[in-house]
């Protein structure tokens, strides 16, 4: 699933709201969820999620432009304002791709039950989790 904007910056306040529940996302390539609105704030809830032996070519196609884009997270999550709860969520054993990945002038991330086994990306550091942020609350 890809969300995106075209607005770069709106002088209307966008909420956005994702839920997901009870969902495996196994042996795919490219996102799990991409959500890329840097002038929103989300609001998301992940329960009960299976990221498993998921892979991906470098470029990606980029949805209606004909362009590629480089995917790096299962998980991706640009916004002005993020809060973003995972609970029970199990990420193994997938090739070259970051679990989560969060950008984001505030976020709020909470964590709970969860496990990160056997995740391996070719550059940086933070094979399971990445956060970027002006201001950041963590529960983990």
């Amino acid at each position: 699933m890809t969300v995106k904007s075209v607005m770069g910056k709106s002088s209307v306040i966008t909420h956005v709201q994702i839920s997901c529940f009870e969902v495996t996302y196994m042996n795919n390539n490219g996102y799990f969820v991409n959500t890329d609105l840097p002038a929103a704030t989300t609001n998301e809830v992940y329960s009960d999620v299976t990221l498993m032996n998921n892979t991906v070519h470098q470029m990606v196609r980029s949805s209606g432009r004909g362009t590629y884009t480089t995917v790096e997270s299962l998980y991706t999550s640009r916004a002005r304002k993020s809060h973003t709860a995972f609970t029970n969520l199990r990420c193994s054993h997938n090739h070259f791709l970051r679990c989560i990945r969060i950008q984001s002038a505030e976020a709020k991330v909470e964590i709970y039950n969860s496990s990160f086994v056997g995740q391996c990306i070719l550059t940086g550091r933070g094979a399971a989790i990445s956060l970027e942020s002006k201001q950041t609350r963590r529960w983990l």
